[in-house]
């Protein structure tokens, strides 16, 4: 176990628990800062402070996520060899970059590659397009421009059809620890990957672009339900006006036939899944137990018009970012 260098892991989200156990069973962290969560944080975000007390880990729990003012007092005074930045949702400020005597690193990656999928949520976006494969890199943060590199190492990751958002993430989780143990045995001679191509860019989603067109197929309704599981939003629908979220759902591969329509319930199955009909097939989903009131075969899921979803995104993005060209799958699924 690597004690001697002063580590310090910024950590903000759910996902971010189980890197820090897997770092820490080969490289003693020093200390790790989160922060206190409250009732508008969206639904990813958690405080490491329970974590950390019971893994016997130094925890600093700041206030507020946004006040730099109260991370920087706590840090001015500390000896830092490396800050590792990976599941902390905000742009890291120069002076938090110069702290550390070694390195500040990050992580970041897509489909096609942390420099091609700059931005927001590549992982779900990953999925939603019905991609085989993520490339998760750990690159050094050298400025507050945000995942820029230049990359340390980099890693491939295969997405089978079954994975959710969560699986990715344990993966890439594995890999970074994997990938921050070579970085650790060597971090005077790491040959650092200087990208000099074009950077391209995936948008924000927010919780609201979830509601689900049953008019798609059934493979991108599967895809886009499996990208947007627990900690996100899930996936959702309306029956009439009544919310229904979506916790989980399945492929059905079947000759059986009939002219239903898209969005229809076609079954009520015995472990309360819904046997919906999109088109040229079928899906059983699973509803939030709280949701399954009033239910019935022959109801009508409502549905949006994913396109058009995508046409908001898109312009949205454009509109606050109009010198970031995004990435070509996004406007692959337009079509």
């Amino acid at each position: 176990m690597t004690k001697h260098k002063k580590i310090y892991l910024f950590c903000a989200t759910k996902q971010g628990l189980d890197l820090i156990s897997l770092i820490n069973k080969n490289h003693k962290i020093t200390c790790v800062i989160t922060a206190k969560t409250i009732k508008k944080s969206s639904p990813e975000r958690i405080s490491a402070k329970n974590f950390c007390k019971k893994n016997k880990i130094k925890c600093k729990e700041i206030t507020n996520y946004s006040n730099l003012d109260e991370i920087k007092n706590y840090l001015q005074n500390k000896k830092i060899d490396i800050l590792v930045c990976i599941s902390w949702q905000r742009t890291i400020p120069e002076w938090l970059i110069k702290m550390p005597k070694i390195a500040c690193v990050g992580s970041h990656g897509g489909h096609q590659g942390m420099y091609l999928s700059r931005g927001r949520s590549p992982m779900n976006w990953t999925i939603l397009a019905g991609e085989k494969y993520f490339t998760i890199s750990l690159f050094k943060i050298i400025s507050n421009d945000a995942d820029s590199g230049p990359e340390i190492f980099r890693q491939k990751i295969e997405i089978s059809l079954t994975d959710d958002i969560n699986d990715i993430y344990f993966k890439c989780h594995l890999a970074l620890s994997q990938m921050f143990t070579k970085f650790l045995k060597n971090t005077k001679n790491i040959n650092l990957t200087k990208y000099k191509g074009p950077y391209r860019f995936l948008p924000k989603m927010t919780p609201a672009e979830g509601f689900v067109d049953w008019t798609r197929s059934k493979i991108d309704v599967y895809n886009f339900i499996r990208s947007k599981t627990f900690p996100y939003r899930s996936a959702f629908t309306y029956l009439n006006k009544k919310l229904l979220e979506i916790k989980s759902a399945q492929l059905i591969n079947t000759n059986f036939y009939h002219k239903y329509r898209c969005g229809e319930i076609v079954l009520i199955l015995n472990d309360k899944r819904l046997l919906v009909s999109v088109k040229k097939g079928f899906l059983a989903i699973e509803i939030y137990e709280k949701n399954i009131t009033n239910l019935k075969e022959g109801q009508i899921l409502k549905s949006i018009n994913f396109r058009k979803q995508m046409k908001t995104i898109i312009d949205r993005h454009y509109k606050t970012y109009p010198k970031q060209k995004l990435n070509n799958m996004i406007m692959r699924l337009t079509k």
